[in-house]
């Protein structure tokens, strides 16, 4: 699939670079889920996309230009209180 991406996060954050740079592969998954975002009004449709790579679970906000996926960020979802032994 070609994609096309706003600007990759600082290559200081190093996890989020990894997300960003794995975000297309999210497209992939069989089982991703993908709606509409109208929180706000960006001025363009924009989606987001929640798909697992390497067993990652990734948010992956994205529009589309040119009928091709444009990626405008990418995260993993990490625990919010990891489990204790």
């Amino acid at each position: 699939m070609s994609l096309d991406h706003a600007c990759a996060p600082p290559v200081a954050c190093l996890s989020r670079q990894k997300a960003f740079e794995d975000a297309g592969e999210a497209f992939d998954d069989p089982f991703a889920i993908d709606f509409i975002d109208d929180r706000e009004d960006y001025g363009e449709d924009r989606f987001i996309l929640l798909g697992i790579v390497d067993n990652r679970l990734l948010v992956v906000a994205h529009t589309l230009r040119d009928d091709k996926p444009r990626i405008v960020s990418a995260c993993e979802c990490k625990p919010l209180n990891p489990r204790r032994p």
